[in-house]
């Protein structure tokens, strides 16, 4: 079809996922056991949605959405891993070296360790995506903040800017290189965060991979006023999520079993409907479908056409010249090309229609009424 419609690029893989669950049951909209993107946002981020949906994709298997689980991993790995990270690093710079980004000079071991360490994800997580494992290229990038996070913590800055603010700077600029690759690592699976982040190293657009790899340096940068990114879901809203979820769902029972209720009408609209008694005088199958029949209609003075999903249920000789309820003042229709000028009665059990037929033989054309 894209090679008809024009020159355009030509997909060479069509990746597709396994099922979704949400907290252990299958995802059902009609029970309610659904939850909506609208409905997510008023509770969460998105960026977390983003996340929390990424990390658990289900590429090889079924997986299953659990809100304990999501606020779990919210909580370790984007608070207490990369957040942290992140953080520490800017509100380092911005409390005890004048918000002013140093320059890397004479970077030792570990910074070059470091400086090895951040190629080495840039081109495992850049191939990742490349091949349509997110959530590797998720772990990935998840695993190379926690590096900077053990070089952090071996560096111990708040020990030596006591001592030698050279090395301490040393590893505030070691540091704040891997924080300016994460604006680009992030930008797949966090992109309103990457951009927070890249205003407080006030960097005007997004760093490519190219740059990422290359590690370009930002010294010199005065920092903006720094934010935490991410922060901890309270116990609170996940519970009242979760009881939303279970409220909608037993809502759905409970209408089920009693009947949906509609909006009362009055005597004047029902006067409106036109109901008669039809003849059905002809049955064809609608071509190009498997669900529908075309029937010709005798309703006394004149003869209509209607389209009816019934082919599942009735055969057509079960259909032909029997009698049925229309309404035969609904505005016509036109169904797979067919013009449709009324609608038949039927009830419906357990998902399957049920003609509503007169007691006795009626005249075609006869009001009901």
């Amino acid at each position: 079809m894209l090679m008809g419609h024009g020159e355009y690029i030509l997909p060479d893989n069509i990746p597709a996922n396994e099922f979704l669950n949400l907290m252990g049951d299958k995802i059902s909209t009609s029970r309610g056991w659904a939850l909506w993107v609208l409905e997510a946002l008023e509770f969460f981020p998105a960026d977390y949605l983003r996340f929390g949906l990424a990390s658990i994709l289900p590429e090889f298997k079924d997986a299953d959405f659990d809100l304990y689980d999501f606020q779990t991993r919210i909580h370790r790995e984007l608070a207490d891993n990369l957040g942290n990270f992140i953080h520490r690093t800017l509100s380092f710079i911005k409390n005890y070296l004048g918000g002013r980004i140093p320059e890397l000079h004479n970077p030792g071991p570990q910074e070059e360790e470091l400086l090895v360490k951040i190629k080495e994800s840039v081109s495992q997580i850049s191939s990742s995506l490349e091949n349509f494992r997110f959530r590797q290229a998720l772990k990935e990038l998840l695993d190379l903040s926690r590096e900077g996070n053990r070089y952090f913590d071996k560096k111990r800055p708040w020990a030596t800017r006591k001592t030698d603010l050279e090395e301490t700077e040393k590893t505030l600029a070691a540091s704040t290189l891997l924080v300016k690759s994460l604006t680009t690592l992030m930008e797949p699976f966090l992109p309103f965060s990457a951009e927070k982040l890249r205003q407080q190293l006030q960097l005007e657009s997004i760093p490519g991979w190219e740059e990422a790899v290359e590690l370009s340096p930002i010294g010199g940068r005065e920092l903006r006023d720094i934010e935490v990114l991410f922060t901890k879901i309270p116990d609170e809203k996940i519970e009242k999520l979760i009881g939303r979820l279970h409220e909608r769902t037993q809502r759905g029972e409970v209408e089920k079993k009693e009947g949906v209720k509609k909006e009362m009408v009055t005597f004047e609209e029902f006067k409106k409907l036109d109901l008669r008694i039809g003849k059905i005088v002809e049955v064809e199958d609608l071509e190009g479908t498997k669900k529908l029949y075309k029937l010709r209609v005798d309703l006394g003075q004149k003869t209509v056409t209607l389209v009816a999903g019934l082919k599942e249920f009735y055969k057509k000789e079960d259909l032909l010249n029997k009698e049925i309820v229309v309404v035969a003042n609904l505005e016509p229709a036109t169904i797979r090309g067919v013009r449709s000028e009324g609608m038949l009665l039927a009830a419906v059990e357990n998902g399957k229609p049920v003609i509503l037929i007169p007691e006795k033989e009626v005249a075609p054309g006869t009001s009901v009424s």
